[in-house]
């Protein structure tokens, strides 16, 4: 199942995670390299429903990482990327309100009506804070 996408989360948390995990992987930590690769994996999942064609660059770069534990991932280029080309929506609990789940609820409903429909112009248009 493909998690809810969160640019946020991917650009301020998983992405810098991955920097910190591997260079400690490197000072003498040699199994966080597993949890670097585990947060990529989850930056790639956050943004998989919504841009897809970013996902599949994070994934190429984590198999890169698989293949050659020395590979270092052009971390602050991904992070650029998804800033510039991945659009954060409002409807995160990240920005809650007090009636975030109603929120929540009609977008979730909207999506549901038509798939092919954009989440994040949903959420933005229809479900101001």
């Amino acid at each position: 199942m493909v998690r809810p996408t969160c640019a946020t989360c991917v650009k301020y948390k998983h992405l810098p995670n991955a920097i910190i995990l591997l260079n400690e992987s490197r000072s003498g930590y040699p199994d966080h390299y597993y949890l670097a690769l585990g947060e990529m994996a989850q930056a790639e999942d956050e943004l998989r429903s919504l841009y897809p064609r970013q996902a599949d660059i994070i994934k190429s770069e984590r198999k890169k990482l698989e293949k050659d534990r020395n590979y270092t991932p052009p971390f602050m280029d991904l992070i650029k990327m998804v800033d510039e080309y991945c659009e954060e929506c409002e409807l995160t609990p990240h920005n809650p309100s007090k009636d975030y789940h109603k929120r929540l609820e009609r977008c979730i409903r909207k999506l549901k009506k038509d798939p092919h429909v954009n989440a994040y112009a949903v959420c933005k248009a229809k479900v101001k804070p």
